[in-house]
């Protein structure tokens, strides 16, 4: 199978394993995955490129974890 490389990046809000399943289709295409969750052992962390420990429901952490994936 072929893969494209879009050089993009995806954040995840909650690491369970939706957003597991969602990191492992995103694998096809090398898009990067950024998480961000309140558990460090939640089933996405061992698998996205970059994990943040945070709560989502916290405007703060989020507005962090988004600028943190914004591109120059």
């Amino acid at each position: 199978m072929k893969t494209t490389s879009l050089k993009k990046k995806l954040g995840i809000l909650g690491g369970g394993q939706l957003g597991k399943m969602l990191i492992h289709v995103t694998r096809k295409w090398s898009i990067e995955t950024y998480i961000l969750d309140p558990n460090p052992d939640c089933p996405a962390s061992n698998c996205c490129d970059v994990f943040y420990k945070g709560d989502f429901n916290n405007y703060q952490d989020v507005y962090n974890f988004g600028e943190s994936l914004k591109t120059n």
